[in-house]
Order: C-alpha cells, then sequence, then structure tokens
C-alpha cells in the first residue's frame, strides 16, 4: 500500500534524526520502534494501538530484565538460561501478546548487556527513550500524513459484510424458491 509507504518512510526518517539527537550510538532503536508500528496497522487507531503496546513492552522488559539483570549478576549460566528462557517466551509470544514478546526480548537484552560488562541501567533507559521517540513519531506520522482513520475502515469493512450477507440470502432464498418449483 502506498499511503503505508509513504508514512513508514516519512515516520523512519524522522526517527533517525530523533534518534541521533538522543543517542550517536543507540538511535537504531528509534527507528526501529517507528517502523514496526506500521506492521499490520492500516489505521491512525492501530498505529496508535501498536505504539501503546511497543511502549508498553519496552516498560515491563527494561523493568524486569534490570531486576533480573541484578539477581543474576555476572554468572554466564543462571544468565544464559534465563536469557534463552526469555528468547522461547518472545517468540511463543509472538502471535499472542505484542507486548509480551518485546518485554521478553527486552529482558533477554539487558542479560546480554551485563554479561557483556555494559551497565545494563543506562542502556535500558535509553532503549525506553528510544522506543518512546519512534513509536510517538510513528503515530504523529500516521495522523498526519495521508491518515487513514478507523472509522472509514470499520464502514468499509461493515459494507462488505453486509454485500456478502445479502448475497448470501439471495442465493438461500433463491434456491428454496427453486426447490419449491420443481
Amino acid at each position: 500500500n502506498l499511503r503505508l509507504a509513504v508514512q513508514a518512510t516519512v515516520a523512519v526518517a524522522l526517527s533517525v534524526v530523533a534518534g541521533r539527537a538522543i543517542s550517536g550510538e543507540r538511535w537504531y532503536w528509534a527507528v526501529l520502534a517507528a517502523f514496526v508500528v506500521f506492521i499490520r496497522a492500516t489505521t491512525v487507531g492501530e498505529t496508535f494501538s501498536r505504539a501503546w503496546q511497543r511502549i508498553l513492552g519496552t516498560v515491563l522488559g527494561v523493568a524486569i530484565g534490570l531486576g533480573v539483570a541484578i539477581a543474576v549478576g555476572h554468572r554466564p549460566w543462571p544468565a544464559g538460561a534465563v536469557g534463552l528462557v526469555a528468547i522461547f517466551l518472545a517468540y511463543y509470544l509472538m502471535r499472542i501478546s505484542y507486548s509480551g514478546m518485546i518485554a521478553c526480548f527486552t529482558v533477554a537484552l539487558a542479560l546480554l548487556y551485563e554479561e557483556m560488562g555494559r551497565a545494563p541501567t543506562g542502556l535500558m533507559a535509553l532503549r525506553l527513550l528510544e522506543t518512546f521517540a519512534g513509536a510517538v513519531i510513528g503515530v504523529v506520522v500516521s495522523a498526519v500524513v495521508l491518515p487513514a482513520h478507523s472509522e472509514r475502515r470499520v464502514r468499509a469493512l461493515a459494507a462488505g459484510v453486509v454485500r456478502a450477507a445479502t448475497e448470501a440470502l439471495d442465493r438461500a432464498t433463491t434456491q428454496g424458491v427453486v426447490a419449491e418449483q420443481d
């Protein structure tokens, strides 16, 4: 869809600028957040929902991830085990809960940074800020650049259902009339 491609491109371009202003090293987190809010979202409302889920998942993942990273510390075996469980859960939750998937992925990321000897507290705060920036940019672009509102989409879908129901009723009643004439 051309409209979504234009929106995603504008959002990503603005997120590069915002992300680099926030962090020269981790700017891609803003870009990723801006891009993914458009996946399977066709209206402003759907984009807002995806952005909200992305932010919520990141907040939960940062909180849980920091707690787990501090508890596990620099012990590779427990960190590896918890990290693998987090990745498993992220993929398991992919179709069930987008927020849950992002939370689990962020937990694994916090553990990875802890094991690499990088301070996960600062990096997770940065991840949260970059994610927030990218998600907000995605929503704003969706609402301002060639917006498609949920109301129009719902009306179009409802009209399609009514057309299909009318055709089904026509077939059902026509077959009944033909059967009576025989």
